[in-house]
């Protein structure tokens, strides 16, 4: 079966518009890829594997920042000044290819009314199972929040559908393969 996919585009405001510097500066967003295409960019850290609970990103790429129809609206000061002449960011950023999820955890919980405690305790079982995985590399996440937690559902408007939860956004992650948590 395939899965829709998602591309994430991280703003880029201080790393040169070079793949390698770039790869280098957001490594951390890039800790979940299986894949990294850069010419020339060794990731020395060992794979995490995959795990239900964590984001799947499929492939993480640098390339230039494009000019899209409404990014003067939404991002204007993260646009290269080669797009928007006031702006601050820089003509390359890092891409990340995954798969795509319904909707956050906030906007999933907003949309059930009446929520039984069983349910509650199993997306917090969810959400600890991808913690503990993580820890299993010694990364820490370091930005839990309702935004940071994707959720797959069949239907969201179904009251007794559980959805299944996903750690994503590692760019606050803490990972140090040498020293681990110390």
């Amino acid at each position: 079966e395939q899965n829709p996919l998602a591309m994430k585009m991280m703003f880029n405001f201080h790393a040169e518009s070079n793949a390698q510097v770039i790869f280098k500066a957001m490594k951390k967003e890039t800790i979940v890829a299986e894949e990294i295409s850069c010419d020339g960019f060794t990731q020395n850290e060992p794979k995490i594997a995959a795990h239900p609970n964590i984001v799947k990103m499929h492939l993480a790429f640098s390339d230039y920042v494009p000019s899209l129809s409404e990014s003067m609206d939404l991002y204007p000061h993260a646009l290269p000044p080669r797009i928007n002449p006031s702006g601050y960011g820089r003509n390359m950023s890092l891409f990340m290819v995954m798969k795509r999820y319904k909707c956050n955890l906030r906007d999933y919980l907003n949309g059930i009314h009446d929520f039984p405690w069983r349910s509650r305790l199993m997306l917090l079982t969810q959400i600890l199972e991808g913690l503990v995985h993580l820890s299993r590399y010694k990364i820490a996440h370091r930005d839990l929040k309702t935004d940071n937690i994707l959720v797959d559902c069949g239907d969201q408007d179904a009251e007794d559908q559980l959805g299944t939860l996903v750690l994503s956004d590692f760019g606050c992650c803490w990972y140090n393969p040498s020293h681990g948590f110390k």
